[in-house]
């Protein structure tokens, strides 16, 4: 239903905006053959691309995606994003023509269009940022990864783990990768932080267990010194495509749990685990999804955490931020650092520094990338290694976050 709602919108913003597009540029459109040409084949691409999205089977057998078939998609929607910037641009600024045509008497008709003209050069300025941006956001952004560094301080930090390194990824969605090469680009740097554990905080796929089994190898050479511990996120169960039976799906999700041991990750269900220096250990807690609907409530911190004292150092790896607000920050056993991941920073947006990043997704979510603290506990919102619907990422470049633990 959320897909169908929300191609509805895009179908109908893309005509709305055509109608005026056209209409507005039609001298320029008809100048010659080639920007004819032009123009109609972004329509064949737009609609080809939005009838691929309806009528696809997402239940057909898994391949992984081409690097054409992504781009094609991907530059459709920048074409779109291009599009309404300009006609969002151009009628502010046919507003403020026409309001100065008719408040003006001395006004004549020859000012009026050469002002016109003027709005499309502007138009054509501005609407060229965002196609430059989705043009790379689609063909570099998506594989540029990021390295995130993140000191974390705790009085509760045993002095056997002052300096700990722990690199934390997320949101992998194999399924949405179309080159083998730049993810092991992605994991080589990964391995170039000489991590002391390595965390990957769920959505392994989109839909199928079997999308991942390509990048196993690759994903396998992930090196850490303590372990490599990982959870399920909210598309790891299956449960936005239909399923001939719950036994297939359960076999889905079974095949995903060995597909993470096959990895080199122990995943934590509901559970935890301690490493130990010496005499000194910390928890590594970890839960099954756990959101606020319409999302799955598969985590249950009260099993995970059985056997844990609450004066204990412990890092929980729980998939939604949402989780922290609702159930972590105010429970009455203490968790010192939180690692999520999910939003995916929306995949557009900025991030500059503490006090100056915006994603559309911060309307959605309280806590959506970066560091955030209460009373001395941390939660971490990672932007996620991979991508998902839209192939491409603008602002919201993967990342790769390397914390260092630190006592106060």
């Amino acid at each position: 239903m959320h897909k169908k709602i929300g191609l509805l919108i895009v179908l109908i913003s893309f005509i709305a905006s055509e109608i005026f597009f056209y209409n507005y540029l039609s001298i320029e459109i008809n100048t010659s053959r080639l920007t004819q040409f032009t123009y109609y084949f972004s329509l064949f691409l737009f609609f080809g691309m939005f009838g691929k999205a309806v009528f696809s089977d997402v239940t057909e057998p898994f391949k992984i995606k081409s690097y054409l078939g992504n781009f094609l998609l991907g530059f459709a929607f920048t074409l779109l994003v291009t599009k309404l910037t300009f006609v969002f641009v151009a009628l502010i600024g046919e507003s403020i023509n026409q309001l100065i045509y008719f408040t003006l008497e001395s006004e004549v008709e020859n000012n009026v269009q050469n002002r016109t003209t003027l709005i499309k050069m502007i138009a054509t300025a501005i609407s060229s940022i965002p196609f430059l941006s989705f043009l790379y956001g689609i063909t570099k952004g998506k594989y540029n990864y990021k390295v995130l560094n993140v000191p974390v301080y705790s009085s509760n930090l045993p002095i056997a783990f002052e300096g700990y390194k722990i690199v934390q990824i997320s949101d992998v969605h194999a399924g949405s990768f179309d080159s083998k090469r730049q993810v092991k680009k992605g994991v080589a740097i990964i391995n170039k932080q000489d991590a002391d554990l390595v965390v990957f905080t769920g959505d392994l796929v989109n839909n199928f267990s079997a999308e991942v089994k390509p990048f196993i190898p690759i994903f396998k050479a992930i090196k850490a010194k303590d372990g490599k511990f990982s959870i399920t996120g909210n598309h790891d169960y299956g449960d936005y495509v239909k399923w001939d039976s719950e036994e297939l799906k359960r076999q889905n999700f079974d095949n995903l749990l060995q597909y993470h041991s096959e990895m080199g990750f122990k995943i934590l269900m509901n559970e935890h685990i301690r490493i130990t220096k010496g005499e000194e250990s910390i928890a590594i807690v970890g839960v099954e999804n756990w959101g606020v609907a319409p999302f799955p409530e598969h985590g249950d911190l009260k099993r995970a955490t059985k056997g844990l004292t609450n004066d204990e150092f412990k890092l929980l790896l729980s998939h939604d931020p949402s989780h922290w607000d609702e159930e972590v920050k105010n429970n009455e056993m203490n968790f010192d650092l939180t690692m999520s991941g999910h939003t995916h920073g929306m995949q557009f947006g900025f991030d500059l520094g503490k006090f100056l990043k915006w994603s559309p997704i911060k309307y959605k979510y309280k806590k959506w990338a970066g560091l955030y603290e209460n009373k001395g506990q941390y939660l971490y919102v990672n932007k996620g290694f991979g991508f998902l619907g839209f192939p491409g990422r603008v602002g919201m470049w993967p990342e790769i976050t390397v914390f260092e633990l630190k006592s106060k």
